[in-house]
């Protein structure tokens, strides 16, 4: 086959030049297509193979492209209501995929403490998230991966938590509760707000000791103030959309729309001051000589975080959880109970 160069078509007819002139233009974009033919063709095979060669799924709902099952879920907020209605079609565990986000659901309590109790030794450690770095929540021991850091954590809070220590406790929880009970009595209609103060003031007293005078107190404010932003700007479907968008995270502040970037930002500077400033009203107490009987404290003492930026942290954070615990798991059930004392149904 004889080939030509552009400077040597003059010689060839013009009807024959200009159908070899299309042929070099063509050319290069019959190698793309054919390579993207190919690299398609592959990729498919090799998901295919994978899916033969893995164990099956349990049963869920439809995936489609993309979107995933998130269409069988009839409120994405509150997905564990539409899980839940699911179970009668496709039993006890369900596998859906949540945009990108595959996720097994666990609908039987048997099932789960057989796999999590149990088993714990296979299940014991947790999924990550890009939510938790970006929204200070990179030190809630319930999120930690399995390790030394976790391992820590658990450290600091079973030596002050652990059965046995429970009583030394005792007192600062009748005073708090007398407080809760005497507020309930002057303004019952305000119970939640007392239950709030209740809370907050007992695990304060017992990490931090500290005593706060009232609801709008400084220390107070800042660590209800980043449970609230944390609740709100995490939620499941906040978590989906950022997981399969990461980049929504990259955008700067000011720009229209992003406010899961401005929801990050704050989220980021109140666990700051959640977890420095009733850490600092310790240290600068125990600088002035005193030392208080509290989680802070002892923790620092025993295991001369002083000397030890990883000690000092994992205090501040597990300091921070065991706030964040008591406030998030010991209100709901009181809130439920007084609602329905002082309901007038």
């Amino acid at each position: 086959m004889q080939h030509f160069t552009r400077a040597s078509l003059k010689s060839v007819p013009t009807t024959y030049r200009r159908t070899y002139l299309a042929m070099l233009d063509i050319e290069p974009m019959l190698y793309l297509a054919t390579s993207a033919l190919v690299l398609v063709s592959l990729s498919w095979g090799r998901k295919l193979w994978e899916n033969r060669s893995r164990p099956p799924l349990p049963p869920g709902p439809p995936c489609l492209p993309l979107l995933g099952s998130i269409l069988s879920l009839h409120d994405p907020v509150r997905p564990w209501l539409s899980f839940n209605a699911l179970r009668s079609t496709y039993g006890d565990i369900i596998y859906a995929r949540l945009l990108t986000k595959p996720v097994v659901v666990v609908n039987s309590e048997e099932i789960a403490r057989d796999l999590f109790e149990l088993r714990s030794t296979i299940y014991t450690d947790r999924p990550q998230s890009i939510v938790y770095e970006h929204f200070s929540l990179d030190f809630n021991m319930g999120l930690l991966p399995y390790g030394d850091r976790w391992r820590l954590h658990r450290r600091i809070l079973h030596q002050q938590f652990h059965q046995a220590a429970i009583h030394t406790y005792h007192d600062d929880l009748l005073r708090s509760i007398h407080k809760m009970l005497f507020s309930i009595l002057q303004d019952p209609t305000n119970y939640t707000s007392h239950i709030k103060m209740f809370t907050s003031s007992f695990i304060l007293s017992i990490v931090y000791d500290y005593q706060p005078k009232s609801e709008n107190d400084r220390i107070v404010r800042f660590m209800l103030k980043f449970l609230e932003l944390a609740v709100t700007a995490t939620g499941p479907g906040a978590a989906m959309v950022i997981g399969t968008f990461p980049f929504l995270l990259q955008l700067p502040a000011w720009f229209p729309g992003a406010r899961f970037k401005r929801a990050s930002v704050e989220c980021l500077q109140a666990g700051h001051d959640m977890k420095e400033i009733p850490f600092q009203h310790v240290t600068d107490r125990m600088s002035n000589g005193q030392m208080p009987p509290c989680l802070v404290a002892d923790t620092m003492n025993r295991m001369n975080g002083f000397e030890n930026k990883v000690i000092e942290n994992a205090v501040k954070e597990a300091a921070s959880f065991a706030f964040a615990g008591i406030c998030a798991e010991g209100k709901s059930p009181l809130v439920s109970h007084l609602s329905c004392v002082f309901s007038d149904k």
